[in-house]
């Protein structure tokens, strides 16, 4: 399973330890504006898993979850952030799932880049190697002093077919 906590869980956290409860083994992730992300961790269905995050000057930060049966891809940050000004014209978006996703499901239906109601032409894709990270390229610069809109549908699923949990629509 993969573990992952999204930008602003923890403020000031700069380092996570993370294990299945009951192992020794620790898995170690650099925490970047309050969240890092996904990280394999051995851990099944039935676990529990336990991450701490050490704050510098602060108590340690402890997150207990019980891995499910059925774990349903999320998103977990984008880039450009949501909200965010002054991007690039020749940006890359770029999406980090909770989990490998299917490459085969990551299409310009189910990713999309919206000016107004109208989809922005490009291509989608896993960023190779990482399996958690998919960008989208568009096939032009952006337009300077318009607002777009990214669309992430439940068509996108999981190495196991499992869809993303919710849709994500990030302005």
């Amino acid at each position: 399973m993969y573990v992952s906590l999204p930008p602003g869980t923890v403020p000031g956290g700069d380092v996570a330890s993370i294990r299945r409860v009951g192992s020794a083994d620790l898995v170690y992730a650099a925490l970047l504006d309050g969240g890092f992300d996904p990280v394999p961790v051995p851990a099944s269905s039935g676990d529990t898993v336990q991450i701490a995050v050490d704050v510098p000057g602060a108590p340690r930060v402890i997150f207990t979850y019980g891995v499910p049966r059925i774990l349903r891809p999320v998103v977990v940050r984008t880039w450009p952030a949501p909200g965010k000004r002054d991007v690039t014209l020749n940006a890359t978006i770029v999406i980090v799932f909770s989990e490998p996703v299917a490459a085969t499901t990551l299409t310009t239906s189910s990713v999309q880049l919206l000016r107004g109601t109208s989809p922005v032409a490009g291509t989608v894709r896993v960023l190779e190697g990482t399996g958690t990270v998919a960008v989208f390229t568009p096939a032009a610069p952006l337009d300077p002093n318009t607002d777009y809109e990214l669309v992430v549908g439940t068509a996108v699923t999981d190495l196991d077919g499992d869809a993303l949990a919710a849709p994500l629509t990030v302005a």
